[in-house]
């Protein structure tokens, strides 16, 4: 049976709250047939098992993508919108989950109101306890989001995991460069950017996600680094968003600037010199000069001065 709506479930080591996130999916109300895809991505905690034995119980509806080595988010995420029959996409990551039970009806209602909207999001609100609201029209036209998306205003100008797309508008930038959205260091940008850059966006004012936040920490050096590499390819991914969407480097390179400092924090804090020589080549690689305070901590480093703190002084 043609689905209406595919739901995309990315999920890694997340045997304690997949059945939550599930849960509230399957328990939507709707009056169309929907799918959930899920994609395990090599988890080693039993995670698959869960999502196995859903897709027992739920045959018609839940969808475990084959088992395979790690691939990564991105590639994960990218691999279930290939395998997706809906003629709209939304998703949920395993740690989060809707308390809304009317999201994908009423998302479905507005994106069949009108062929130009591409995409429909939502407020949300954190594990913490805190509520998102953004100061958004019904409808627009969405090259103000892309603006706020490529200069990583705060809040977040759209959560993807609150929104619902339409498949072809995607699937139509995807097949054209299908690497170039695989490669990325995250997924929900890349499909945000090119989305609102050429079509219009809804907002919904209601709460339909809770967004888990804390979690693993990264305070012990390996993860530094790791950090610091996400924020250093989260660097080049907007800029090449920027390009492709026609967007001044001029009006996103202050937030550019911000992601720069923070990863070069990380990195000094690493104490990975490949971690801050990686972040030099990109930002070179990208036309970025960092803040006149970046340049000096980096120069700082460079001469031994500024050292990494050590584990007993991070504790204090």
């Amino acid at each position: 049976m043609k689905k209406k709506v595919s739901v995309i479930v990315v999920t890694y080591n997340q045997r304690d709250s997949i059945s939550r996130t599930l849960d509230h999916i399957l328990s939507q109300r709707v009056d169309f047939p929907f799918e959930i895809v899920v994609g395990d991505d090599a988890s080693a905690d039993g995670t698959r098992a869960v999502c196995e034995e859903y897709a027992r119980r739920y045959p018609e509806v839940v969808r475990l993508m084959p088992a395979a080595p790690n691939k990564g988010v991105t590639r994960n995420y990218f691999d279930c919108l290939e395998s997706a029959c809906g003629e709209y996409v939304a998703d949920c990551a395993g740690d989060d989950y809707w308390i809304d039970p009317d999201k994908l009806a009423g998302q479905v209602a507005v994106l069949d109101s009108d062929q130009e909207i591409a995409l429909v999001h939502t407020a949300w609100r954190t594990s913490a306890g805190e509520t998102v609201c953004l100061d958004y029209p019904p409808v627009a036209g969405g090259r103000d989001v892309l603006l706020r998306l490529l200069r990583h205003d705060k809040p977040q100008p759209v959560h993807l995991c609150t929104a619902m797309y339409r498949r072809d508008a995607i699937m139509a930038e995807y097949t054209a460069d299908r690497e170039f959205f695989r490669s990325q260091c995250a997924e929900d940008l890349p499909i945000m950017a090119v989305l609102v850059a050429r079509w219009k966006v809804a907002y919904m004012p209601q709460v339909t996600l809770c967004y888990s936040v804390g979690g693993d920490s990264v305070s012990n050096p390996a993860r530094l680094s790791r950090a610091a590499g996400f924020y250093r390819a989260s660097i080049g991914m907007t800029a090449a968003l920027a390009s492709r969407t026609g967007v001044s480097r001029r009006l996103i390179d202050p937030g550019l600037r911000k992601l720069g400092a923070y990863a070069m924090y990380l990195a000094i804090a690493s104490g990975d010199p490949c971690a801050v020589d990686a972040l030099d080549r990109t930002c070179s690689a990208v036309s970025l000069r960092l803040a006149f305070r970046t340049r000096v901590r980096r120069w700082l480093y460079g001469l031994k001065i500024l050292m990494p703190v050590t584990d007993r002084e991070r504790r204090r």
